[in-house]
């Protein structure tokens, strides 16, 4: 998957959505930033 396109359609027409931390473990947390995409609707995260 390329940062800034969708998985789906590859789209580059994306939404910001929120930026989050995804908790993975007790000690590990990611960041990362939603995105809706703007063609075929899929919700998503990138790793920042």
């Amino acid at each position: 998957m390329q940062a800034g396109k969708c998985p789906r359609c590859s789209s580059t027409k994306l939404a910001k959505l929120a930026e989050t931390t995804l908790q993975l473990t007790k000690s590990r947390a990611v960041k990362v930033v939603v995105y809706e995409c703007a063609d075929c609707k899929l919700i998503f995260y990138e790793g920042l």
